[in-house]
């Protein structure tokens, strides 16, 4: 990987080392924290919308929003339309958002978990 963002990644791992200023060890620690936090906030997320519950969809998405931003400007774009959607209180089209953000979540947790293991920043140190 050369770290560039391409068709088929969801993240730029020179992005990422760059933004914790170059320190492997807490970029490392960061994709940690955010793998083993990520399925409950998006379990809390998917709760919210079965419920129809337009203030925790508002507050578990921008959770994850903040979240994500550390890694996929992607993910983090689709979490803030969900959580535009709780502050409107317009759920229209909220289920199938949230299905795309599952899947992008999904790709994300696999390349980050890529990078966690150092194959991709490792060397950039």
């Amino acid at each position: 990987m050369n770290g560039k963002p391409t068709t088929d990644t969801i993240i730029d791992a020179d992005g990422i080392l760059a933004q914790f200023g170059g320190d492997y060890e807490v970029a490392r620690e960061v994709i940690e924290v955010f793998l083993e936090d990520n399925p409950k906030a998006l379990a809390g997320l998917r709760e919210a919308v079965q419920g129809q519950d337009s203030a925790n969809i508002r507050k578990c998405a921008h959770s994850l929003k903040g979240a994500a931003s550390n890694f996929s400007a992607q993910v983090a774009g689709t979490a803030d339309e969900l959580e535009q959607m709780g502050a409107a209180g317009s759920l229209q089209g909220a289920q199938e958002r949230l299905v795309r953000l599952e899947e992008e979540v999904a790709r994300l947790e696999a390349a980050l978990t890529a990078l966690d293991g150092g194959r991709s920043i490792r060397g950039r140190r």
